[in-house]
């Protein structure tokens, strides 16, 4: 059991939205990018939903280098031409906390 509060606490002040801290938003296209699939369509895709990246072996493809992208679910793996450094540095970037790649 624990013990009670001897001290009660004071609520919180309601602030208007004038006086709200300003706090940065990030906006949602941040996260969005646009890849290409190996037969030259776009895709639109949404890096929070992506499980994982893995190379592609070039033979498979027709003589272009892929990226494969695992998504988290269900959802069969795609095959993008893009560089895989650029994928894996946009797809690692977080950009909450301004940090560079993991």
């Amino acid at each position: 059991m624990t013990m009670p509060a001897t001290t009660p606490r004071s609520p919180r002040p309601l602030l208007r939205h004038s006086e709200r801290p300003n706090i940065p938003r990030i906006p949602y296209t941040t996260y969005l990018r646009e890849l290409t699939l190996p037969d030259g369509r776009k895709m639109t895709v949404d890096k929070r939903n992506i499980g994982f990246l893995c190379q592609g072996k070039v033979e498979e493809f027709g003589g272009k280098a892929v990226v494969i992208i695992g998504w988290r679910g269900w959802a069969k793996p795609v095959p993008v031409v893009e560089a895989y450094d650029d994928v894996k540095g946009w797809w690692r970037f977080d950009p909450s906390a301004n940090r560079s790649p993991r």
